[in-house]
């Protein structure tokens, strides 16, 4: 009774996106309107550097956590007898 359901819904989908098919006809860009956007001098970012501090720490936590899932790695002892 699933299956028939599934392929029922699919066969509906394929009928009503068959009927949308064809080409989508836009305005050439040389009927809109010629507007310069006005230039604004750039201001320093004050978070700039605090993101860049963020970047980089996140940077060293990871190759920190990859390097201790290593040294983990290779001390897991496998024996379980102890020996």
């Amino acid at each position: 009774m699933e299956v028939s359901t599934f392929v029922g819904s699919v066969t509906q989908m394929s009928k009503t996106v068959s009927q949308f098919k064809g080409w989508t006809v836009y305005p050439p860009l040389s009927a809109l309107p010629s507007h310069q956007p006005a230039v604004v001098p750039l201001q320093p970012d004050p978070f700039s550097r605090i993101s860049e501090i963020f970047f980089y720490m996140q940077i060293f936590f990871l190759a920190l956590l990859v390097i201790l899932a290593i040294v983990t790695g290779k001390n897991w002892n496998t024996d379980k007898n102890g020996s």
